[in-house]
């Protein structure tokens, strides 16, 4: 069965090559392709959701909204889990593995998205639920044997929270106050390697690391409204949103 997201377009040659795959091979629960973005020159934050989508070829530990599953593997784990707002697919292929199955990525056409984020507002908004998403799943997987986003989590409470709270420290305990500068500068340095890695001298990677470091701060917030209201609290939408 193929699951499609509601602002996706299938390709055309998909199903035909997913479902080639699975009867391939029989351990496969799940198969996916390259999802890519309709407009990715058209922001900073379409770009970097097109890079997202960019993983790499081979087993993977889990797929996103658009894939291809075996049904009788669905149905054995129990399917998705209604109460995740999101998160729900690497939740559902952590079961699947843990039940002996696989999870792939092929290098193959899948489907083409309309993230629509043109606004630093809607970005952050997406943030948000990752954050949310993040602490649902890491909190639904703790039972398993690896437990999901714990290096997401730690990461947000490590920048946003953890380096800031030592950087106060040492200049209270020092009486120094240029120590309140350290988080600056460690951001900076974190950010200057982040870009390099992703391709040095191009505009591109330092508007992308540069936004990978700032969502950890709505990511962090979206885990603590988690961790606040729990289920008590709505789905965060980002498309439509100023």
């Amino acid at each position: 069965m193929q699951f499609v997201d509601g602002d996706c377009v299938l390709d055309g040659d998909w199903l035909q090559r997913g479902a080639a795959f699975l009867d391939t091979h029989p351990k496969a629960a799940v198969v996916c392709g390259r999802r890519r973005e309709m407009r990715p020159a058209a922001s900073p934050y379409i770009h970097l959701c097109d890079d997202e989508w960019n993983t790499p070829v081979g087993q993977a530990e889990a797929c996103g909204g658009d894939a291809m599953m075996r049904v009788e593997a669905v149905l054995k784990v129990g399917g998705y889990r209604k109460e995740l707002r999101a998160g729900e697919e690497p939740e559902l292929c952590s079961r699947l593995r843990a039940d002996g199955w696989e999870i792939w990525r092929i290098d193959a056409p899948m489907t083409e998205h309309d993230a629509a984020i043109l606004q630093f507002g809607q970005w952050w908004k997406r943030a948000l639920r990752g954050g949310f998403g993040y602490a649902q799943v890491h909190r639904a997987t703790s039972t398993h044997p690896a437990p999901l986003y714990g290096r997401q989590l730690q990461s947000a409470l490590f920048w946003v929270a953890g380096v800031p709270l030592l950087a106060l420290l040492l200049a209270l305990l020092t009486g120094r106050a240029a120590f309140l500068l350290a988080p600056l500068l460690l951001w900076g340095l974190q950010i200057g390697r982040m870009a390099m890695r992703r391709g040095p001298g191009t505009l591109w990677s330092w508007q992308s690391a540069t936004l990978i470091m700032i969502a950890k701060i709505p990511e962090l917030i979206g885990a603590l409204r988690y961790h606040l209201w729990r289920e008590k609290s709505a789905a965060l939408e980002y498309k439509g949103a100023a």
